[in-house]
């Protein structure tokens, strides 16, 4: 080989490494990016199948009956994390239809209740199978409690709503309309009806948008934002059969129905006041909490909830009323239980105080130790009694102007 080869071999230089990290880096940033995306869609789904109202399929039975005589019931429970818990004021609603009114668990273990009344046969019989009920009272008011009513419709912009109609004093020109909670029925007023008959007052139990049976729009709720519509619809037709004003009941989303027509409706001024059960006052915090409690970092929650809005149309501004809370100026009684995983009790808390920073005293805020949602009623019945009078009875002293 001449020199010449040589040096020209000298200068030939290596092939080069090919360098690997940037594309790892970008393999990494891409599974981040599918993983971040897989999340956000992943918690805006929960929130879909949140706020989509269905029917409820039936009951999975999780008692079961060991003894029974004529005053007392005795039996074992497997107790669903979606049902109701075991306490005070209770229907044991059979598998074979039977419906009994209870109260007071004696403990853990194989527990028994005093049966107070059949609503429903057959009889109690060793082996049957059923569950709770905490809307107690059976079917509708007069085979739950005894009390003629009337079927009634009203309408709003988007068609015409069933009704139930308690006729009251026929001298008694307030009206109680009361708004139920999501994924309900008017049945569960009839344990609100229990004061508000006994008082004097025709009683209505409404539906909205999107119940079983009514009107159908998204088949999702709104959190106020446009079923306010559909009770205005009713607290209407209060007024043209006799009403000089409506006092306002609801439940936990009926709560945020009810908060979103005191801000929009023109007839929010016949309203001398409210009672509202475990409101879903805020529902943007509802969700941050919820997130929180599952594990869900704050930016995922954010981003799925930025999604959430064009999916399923929620409007987190339009249903959050403690931002609002210099905007009302009707009295109002909330009751809350400590216990409320659903509407957690500090959401009400923070709503009241605000609402009394801009009108000191327009909340009542009274808290139930270890109530779950809604249930005040059912753990202190004769309690929950004494509010909502004390309630009607502010609002009779101080009719609307």
């Amino acid at each position: 080989m001449t020199a010449t080869a040589q040096t020209s071999a000298a200068r030939t230089p290596a092939p080069k490494k090919r360098r690997r990290w940037p594309w790892l880096l970008g393999a990494i940033a891409l599974l981040l990016v599918l993983a971040l995306a897989g999340g956000i869609f992943y918690f805006s789904n929960l929130l879909g199948n949140r706020i989509r109202i269905e029917a409820d399929p039936p009951p999975v039975p999780d008692l079961t009956v060991t003894a029974v005589d004529d005053t007392t019931v005795t039996y074992t429970e497997t107790p669903d994390d979606a049902g109701w818990e075991d306490l005070g004021h209770m229907a044991m609603a059979m598998t074979d239809g039977g419906w009994f009114l209870t109260e007071d668990p004696s403990g853990s273990g194989p527990a028994t209740r005093t049966v107070t009344a059949e609503s429903n046969p057959p009889a109690l019989g060793i082996g049957d199978t059923g569950t709770f009920d905490g809307f107690y009272f059976f079917e509708n008011p007069q085979q739950g409690m005894g009390l003629a009513y009337k079927d009634v419709k009203y309408s709003s912009p988007v068609g015409d709503f069933d009704a139930w109609l308690v006729p009251g004093d026929p001298a008694e020109k307030t009206w109680v309309i009361f708004t139920h909670g999501l994924n309900a029925s008017p049945r569960e007023g009839l344990r609100t009806l229990e004061t508000t008959n006994k008082l004097g007052y025709t009683t209505m139990l409404i539906t909205y948008r999107n119940d079983e049976g009514q009107p159908r729009t998204d088949g999702y709720v709104s959190f106020g934002e446009d079923e306010w519509e559909d009770l205005e619809g009713a607290v209407q037709y209060a007024l043209d059969n006799g009403a000089e004003e409506v006092f306002l009941a609801a439940n936990s989303h009926g709560g945020a129905v009810t908060l979103s027509f005191l801000l929009n409706s023109n007839l929010a001024d016949r309203v001398p006041g409210v009672f509202l059960d475990g409101p879903a006052s805020n529902f943007s915090k509802i969700v941050d909490d919820a997130a929180a409690d599952m594990g869900a970092p704050g930016p995922i929650t954010a981003l799925a909830k930025l999604v959430s809005q064009p999916r399923f149309g929620i409007n987190w501004a339009a249903t959050d009323y403690t931002a609002k809370a210099s905007q009302f100026t009707t009295p109002m009684t909330i009751v809350q239980g400590t216990a409320d995983t659903t509407v957690p009790p500090e959401i009400n808390e923070e709503f009241a105080a605000a609402v009394n920073a801009a009108n000191p005293g327009l909340v009542d805020l009274q808290m139930f130790e270890g109530s779950p949602h809604t249930t005040e009623w059912n753990q202190d019945r004769t309690r929950f009694n004494q509010i909502l009078t004390g309630a009607l009875d502010k609002a009779a002293a101080n009719p609307a102007q």
